[in-house]
């Protein structure tokens, strides 16, 4: 079933250039009108990220069955490890040196040096290790 398009809708498309919310009255409920091509896109997108996933469950169940499998301890070490070798990479490409604001390691988790600076759009996410005004997620 396709519906027509409101002359203002149409016109608040062209002005846009993007996406346009719309409301619906009798629910509340708010939609989002999009062309038919990023449509398209953004479900072939969503399709592949959910074949993606299924494919390294698979491969972490297969991994696990013959036994390669590493204890929680040793995978937080080298996820750590890991972004502390990414951060003093992008020191060295920026020329940065510690500078307040930044991110620690603490006992559990990367924690702020300074108050606010968890991410409130990404639960339980973390800001940037460089950047502590804004979120990269």
């Amino acid at each position: 079933m396709k519906t027509l398009l409101t002359n203002e809708q149409s016109e608040a498309l062209q002005q846009l250039g993007g996406p346009l919310p719309v409301l619906d009255p009798r629910t509340q409920q708010i939609y989002v009108l999009v062309d038919q091509l990023t449509h398209g896109q953004a479900m072939d997108a969503l399709k592949c990220q959910r074949l993606e996933g299924e494919a390294a469950i698979r491969e972490g169940l297969a991994d696990a069955k013959i036994g390669r499998v590493m204890t929680l301890d040793e995978s937080r070490t080298r996820t750590l490890d890991a972004l502390d070798n990414f951060r003093n990479d992008l020191r060295l490409i920026w020329g940065i040196g510690s500078q307040p604001g930044m991110l620690r390691q603490g006992s559990d988790e990367l924690t702020s040096s300074q108050p606010g600076n968890s991410c409130c759009k990404h639960s339980g996410m973390r800001r940037s290790a460089l950047y502590s005004d804004r979120c990269h997620f």
